[in-house]
């Protein structure tokens, strides 16, 4: 129902054809409130494991014996190597892109951030389909929901009121 509401909650905002600054503080609250209660609930079910099967000692167990520090310090650095070449090469793409088609430089940067903020969330879908793990799957869905529509778009319109132009929506 949360999740319903906080998607539903832009467009109700939008009905007058614009989301206020005063819009967008309600959503940054409506966000910050469904956070807090969120991690209530989850911080008092981990409190419940911690006394009845000892969560801290199944976390040092799973650190300590599970894996190879050793290895697991090799792919943190690789994966920093990685993570640092890659944005590199993608800054230097997006600037070629945007010289070569004309493209504003502002408008290939949001079309780079857009992509990359959404393969993450996309691979991690996909992997928790393909794992089988349908929770996972919902609640990658339902958390960007609640983001996207509340503290984005709650944001967006305390920096700059958005007009909405229901005309260009068509279904």
């Amino acid at each position: 129902i949360a999740a319903f509401l906080a998607g539903i909650a832009p467009f109700a905002f939008a009905i007058d054809g614009t989301i206020s600054r005063i819009d967008g503080i309600i959503l940054i609250v409506v966000w910050t409130l469904y956070v807090v209660h969120f991690f209530k609930i989850r911080f008092l079910k981990i409190a419940q494991e911690f006394r009845k099967e000892g969560l801290w000692h199944r976390f040092l167990h799973k650190i300590y014996v599970s894996h190879s520090t050793g290895r697991e310090t090799v792919r943190l650095l690789a994966g920093i190597v990685a993570l640092l070449f890659s944005a590199d090469m993608i800054v230097r793409l997006s600037q070629f892109l945007a010289r070569d088609s004309g493209l504003s430089l502002l408008l290939v940067g949001a079309l780079v951030i857009a992509v990359g903020t959404t393969l993450p969330e996309l691979m991690l879908s996909f992997k928790s389909l393909y794992r089988g793990e349908g929770s996972m799957f919902l609640g990658n869905t339902l958390g960007s929901l609640i983001v996207n529509s509340t503290l984005v778009v709650g944001i967006a319109a305390v920096l700059s009121p958005v007009s909405v132009d229901f005309k260009l929506i068509s279904i």
